[in-house]
């Protein structure tokens, strides 16, 4: 999923049907072999998928790096920072790969190169949309311009000119606002949510660490911060989703779907971060499944953040708890556990980072909203959902 945005994203930066046709559908023969990996692991073929991943994972970033080259050569508008963002990739996908492989001596910390280099393809993104900031802002600043000089001359014909560059000035404007709103987000949620896997993938980098820990020691280190390596991909994820949902209309698929199940089976997936906090996640439902309409994957990546967003501030040795019951015609969905009142996300709206603004948004495209009640150390999030019944 994350190579095929990448390889939209790109599309939608270049829009490569217009400068190559045939490379616009060799990348179309990309995302079809990405859908290929996938229907593979679905049926289990977990060995041929991974294979496949790893020769993906270098086809799809070397495909965007020549798209950047060729659109640079026919003259159109390089974004250098999004081509170099895909080359950081690539690179550390091949070092990975070369030591997955034998043919470069595989290390403890091979795996955090391939982390690092994530990251920094993020940032370079980031630095990809500065510049297409500052381009809406340059080309704003040549309109007022010639709008000005237009404004000087008095006949009829000059006065439909500018009545037409008003109206090209006022939607430059209107981009121009909204790309400054995404880039004042963006960078408030990388200075917030990256700071500490961040610092914590440094200290492990760090030579003078690495020289006085034996290779026990180091994989136990990994280890240990395993779960800052999970939030910074569940946070990727969600950049990814936000990216989507700020560059294209999301598209709105309401199914019936069994809540229930969703919830249980997320709650499997989280069960061993949170042992390791001696922290529980209890779910109380009236009947063991519930079905609601909606988008089931909108509705399923609301669940994750939230309860991701539970775990990581629950305090230690306390619960989680669930409920979901119908109410009428409406199934509402609750999540509450005690966090810290120093560091929660009850103090500052903010801690609840790019998760929670995703879940407001995808909850408000299925019809609903998100609650939040904070009372004394107790947060707790709901929403309703219309009941629907399996057809």
């Amino acid at each position: 999923m994350g190579f095929a945005t990448s390889i939209l994203i790109t599309n939608r930066f270049y829009n490569i049907r217009a400068i190559s046709l045939p490379l616009f559908r060799w990348t179309n023969i990309l995302l079809a072999g990405l859908l290929g990996l996938m229907v593979l692991s679905m049926f289990g073929l977990k060995a041929q998928a991974a294979l496949g991943a790893q020769i993906f994972g270098l086809l799809v970033p070397l495909t965007l790096i020549l798209t950047s080259i060729y659109a640079y050569r026919v003259e159109r508008k390089a974004i250098v920072y999004l081509g170099a963002a895909w080359l950081a990739f690539v690179l550390a996908v091949l070092y990975y790969v070369l030591s997955l492989q034998g043919i470069i001596t595989f290390k403890a910390y091979s795996p955090l190169v391939l982390q690092s280099g994530v990251l920094l393809e993020f940032m370079l993104l980031a630095l990809a949309l500065g510049q297409r900031y500052q381009t809406i802002l340059e080309r704003q600043r040549k309109v007022e311009s010639e709008h000005f000089k237009l404004m000087q001359l008095h006949n009829t014909e000059l006065e439909l000119q500018v009545s037409k560059r008003t109206q090209s000035l006022n939607e430059l404007i209107d981009q121009l606002k909204a790309s400054d709103e995404v880039k004042n987000k963006l960078f408030s949620i990388i200075a917030h949510d990256l700071r500490t896997p961040f610092n914590s993938m440094l200290s492990i980098l760090s030579t003078e660490i690495i020289d006085m820990l034996d290779e026990d020691e180091l994989k136990m280190m990994l280890r240990s911060n395993s779960n800052h390596f999970q939030q910074l991909k569940i946070m990727l994820d969600n950049i990814l989703h936000w990216a989507r949902s700020q560059m294209e209309e999301v598209q709105i698929n309401k199914e019936p779907f069994d809540i229930v199940k969703t919830t249980n089976f997320l709650a499997t997936v989280y069960q061993p971060i949170a042992e390791s906090k001696k922290v529980g996640i209890h779910i109380n439902s009236v009947s063991a499944s519930q079905f609601c309409m909606a988008d089931k994957n909108h509705i399923r990546l609301v669940l994750r953040n939230l309860l991701d967003n539970a775990v990581k501030y629950t305090e230690p040795s306390s619960d989680i708890l669930i409920e979901i019951v119908k109410v009428s015609n409406e199934v509402s969905f609750s999540i509450q556990n005690n966090f810290n009142v120093r560091n929660g996300p009850g103090v500052n709206v903010r801690s609840a980072g790019l998760g929670i603004n995703l879940c407001e948004d995808y909850l408000n495209r299925n019809g609903s909203s998100l609650n939040k009640e904070v009372s004394g150390g107790v947060i707790r999030f709901s929403f309703l959902l219309p009941a629907g019944v399996l057809q």
